[in-house]
């Protein structure tokens, strides 16, 4: 599989869970340094890194898309120019510090903003990922920015009620059973 082929199995690993293919796209040592996750997950790499990601990303939008603009690659760097769709109809959660964050409630809200990739490249392999992603954009159209009363109040009753910390509990579980999966038996 070429570099170009490589980082689009990123994309549809991202969007399908598929281990084989999230293992055939990055290297082992594979480092996303656009990835937060909670603090018992530490700092994930290679397979493990994406599928983890790939979970928290469909959670919030099931039926996320990352549709390839271009991609350009030499023997050191390649980038790709995509749109980055999405209905927001689960909850999207954010982690700082190694912690839960925020819990944003399904807004039914879609989503379709553009991002850059970038990738670092040794071998053939995709080694490094980062990202140049309109996340401002993304809270507008999800209505967090700015935020509306009611979605103040949404924010605040899933807090106090408790269902904040499950869904996170969720979806921070399916996380680790998408890397346990990875671990030969």
């Amino acid at each position: 599989m070429d570099v170009i082929a490589r980082i689009r199995a990123q994309f549809t690993a991202l969007e399908t869970g598929d281990a084989d293919l999230a293992r055939a796209a990055v290297s082992p040592d594979w480092v996303d340094r656009e990835a937060s996750f909670e603090h018992g997950l530490g700092e994930l790499r290679g397979p493990a890194s994406l599928l983890a990601t790939g979970v928290w990303l469909r959670w919030g939008l099931p039926d996320l898309r990352f549709v390839e603009q271009s991609t350009v690659a030499d023997d050191r760097r390649a980038i790709s120019y995509v749109l980055f769709t999405g209905t927001h109809t689960g909850p999207f959660i954010g982690f700082r510090d190694g912690r839960v964050d925020r819990v944003i409630p399904p807004t039914g809200r879609r989503v379709e903003v553009r991002h850059a990739h970038v990738y670092e490249l040794r071998d053939g392999e995709v080694v490094t990922h980062d990202a140049v992603r309109d996340d401002l954009g993304t809270l507008t159209q999800l209505g967090m920015m700015p935020p509306s009363p009611a979605m103040i109040a949404r924010i605040a009753a899933w807090k106090v009620s408790g269902r904040a910390r499950r869904v996170a509990d969720e979806i921070v579980a399916a996380q680790r059973a998408v890397v346990a999966s990875l671990v030969p038996a």
